[in-house]
């Protein structure tokens, strides 16, 4: 995913005490990244997590071969990723919503409504099954809308009794 992704002809690396860096080539040898973006270090952790996902699917693919009388405990298992989105480049939030779907038969997605818009949303619509808006009720008066799929939804609202809570909407798809 990372070679897919990445702009900057970095190489992602997993050494002996299984530390995931970023290194790239000077003159023929291989160097250490220094001050790799916050951006770049989140599309890192993602291409780990999707190299984690695909070894579990071939692992999964051998070991529960029928042909081969194998019992295998385990499987393709829901991914959630919380603001995946948050400190990338408009292409950098294309790519990986293109490729965020590709991970696992189910992927969950938690973005802020700033990480959603555009690219996310132009890239993901299509490929939702549900959606939700995670309802903010504050004591505050500090009502603001949101606008999904056409459609305005309440996204903070002032509670009634006092309390912070949050409450589950589903968006109409």
């Amino acid at each position: 995913m990372w070679n897919r992704i990445a702009i900057k002809d970095y190489q992602a690396k997993l050494d002996e005490q299984y530390h995931l860096r970023l290194t790239k080539n000077v003159g023929g040898i291989e160097e250490p990244v220094r001050g790799a973006s916050t951006g770049e270090k989140q599309v890192l952790s993602l291409a780990f997590i999707g190299s984690l996902v695909d070894k579990a699917r071939s692992t999964y693919d051998e070991k529960a071969d029928p042909n081969k009388g194998i019992l295998f405990k385990g499987g393709f298992y829901p991914l959630v990723i919380d603001s995946a989105f948050g400190q990338l480049e408009p292409e950098y939030k294309r790519d990986v919503a293109k490729w965020v779907p590709t991970l696992a038969p189910q992927v969950i997605v938690l973005v802020s409504e700033s990480q959603w818009k555009k690219e996310v949303e132009e890239e993901l619509q299509a490929k939702i099954g549900y959606q939700w808006i995670l309802q903010c009720s504050t004591p505050k008066n500090r009502a603001k809308n949101i606008t999904l799929r056409g459609r305005e939804y309440p996204y903070v609202v002032e509670s009634d009794d006092g309390f912070e809570r949050t409450t589950i909407i589903e968006v109409e798809l």
